[in-house]
């Protein structure tokens, strides 16, 4: 074909090409684009010891976490040229003691206490770091 409109070869229909650009469309759904939107972001991030055994993730007291969460994660920002600003975080009652210097704001752990004084799960906390804005 001489069409010089950019095309995408189709996952569906094999040896077939689609164009959204030929009718003057954005293709939303080329994974280039969201990497070109990405790039640069610093995207807030936690990872948390959980029991999800071989699909879940491991943190240490040294700051490295395992496991395919966060391995697919960091991938997938590398990929994308994205910087993160990773906060290690873990299960209770080790979590929400203090011992281990918690990434998220006082603010947060104020209002998680106020809403729950026996409060122990290092997932509530982090719903509520999310949904205040801290991550």
């Amino acid at each position: 074909s001489n069409c010089s409109v950019a095309s995408e070869w189709s996952l569906h229909f094999l040896g077939r090409r689609y164009s959204y650009e030929t009718c003057a469309s954005i293709n939303h759904y080329k994974s280039t684009l969201l990497d070109q939107f990405l790039e640069g972001s610093v995207f807030r991030t936690v990872y948390m010891t959980n029991s999800g055994g071989w699909k879940g993730s491991t943190c240490y007291d040294s700051g490295v976490c395992e496991g395919p969460i966060p391995y697919f994660f960091d991938r997938l920002f590398e990929r994308s040229r994205i910087t993160t600003d990773v906060k290690m975080r873990y299960l209770t009652p080790k979590l929400l003691s203090g011992s281990n210097n918690p990434p998220f704001a006082d603010a947060v752990m104020r209002q998680v206490y106020e809403d729950n004084p026996s409060q122990t799960s290092a997932f509530d906390a982090c719903v509520y770091a999310t949904g205040m804005g801290y991550i």
